[in-house]
């Protein structure tokens, strides 16, 4: 360009020719910077473009995978609510003939001879094999305790452990002829207080029926838990704070038990 200005200048630099050509000169380079310039915006431009391309792929195939990978959770959360919940079944029916007699003869006539009433109950005492028939199902629920959630799993065993313990205590007052009313028992109070909180306020736990409406929330409450893993609706980490205050006041619960 300075090249340029000395020829204009050395042939009348002060034209009106000469600033024509200057112009001309200078919208010349400015087209070949500006044709430059627009080159390499293309090029980048193109470059942005096959990057933002590759990264929505990117995204794409990440949320495919996740959509994947909540699929196979979903799908082993589901079997291992089956596996909770077939046990729960079980453990009912192993239970039944108490709660029916329980619930149907006054306390006052427990300890009567009612052998007819144990004959229609289809009432037996829990066994060796039976006991054994539980651990076995208990061990096969304990690999799915990944799945479920530490909340789901104590509120399970703390449900079983309310149900076997009632089977063990009616089988030895019934050998005894000392059949008392389950609620005389403080630790299951204490077992059905520690998972109900405030609702057994709803429950007249002297009342014929209370053992009944007792069991039947504790099950709707691991229900409702099931429907909120299922659902996704809970974190983990809440699910973990639930669980640790639940196994604490069981342990809370255990001692006192012991030192007595």
């Amino acid at each position: 360009m300075n090249t340029i200005w000395t020829i204009l200048v050395s042939i009348g630099g002060t034209s009106i020719v000469t600033i024509g050509i200057v112009k001309w000169l200078s919208g010349l380079v400015q087209s070949k910077i500006q044709m430059s310039w627009d080159h390499t915006y293309k090029k980048e431009l193109e470059i942005i473009k096959a990057n933002l391309t590759s990264n929505q792929e990117t995204v794409k195939l990440a949320f495919s995978n996740l959509s994947s990978n909540n699929q196979k959770l979903l799908e082993k959360q589901i079997v291992a609510v089956e596996e909770i919940w077939n046990h729960i079944i079980k453990l009912r029916e192993g239970l039944s003939p108490v709660r029916m007699y329980l619930s149907s003869i006054p306390p006052q006539e427990y300890n009567e001879p009612n052998e007819d009433y144990f004959k229609l109950f289809s009432y037996k005492e829990l066994d060796e094999n039976e006991m054994n028939e539980y651990k076995r199902e208990h061990k096969r629920i304990e690999i799915h305790r990944l799945y479920v959630g530490e909340y789901i799993y104590n509120l399970f065993g703390i449900y079983r452990g309310f149900i076997l313990r009632l089977r063990i205590k009616f089988d030895n007052h019934k050998k005894a002829n000392n059949i008392t009313e389950w609620h005389t028992d403080q630790h299951l109070i204490s077992i059905v207080d520690h998972i109900l909180g405030d609702q057994i306020r709803d429950i007249n736990i002297a009342s014929p029926g209370s053992l009944n409406n007792c069991i039947d929330m504790i099950e709707t409450k691991i229900l409702f838990e099931i429907e909120k893993l299922i659902s996704g609706s809970e974190s983990t980490e809440k699910n973990y704070i639930k669980a640790r205050k639940l196994m604490e006041l069981n342990f809370e619960e255990r001692d006192n038990a012991l030192k007595k």
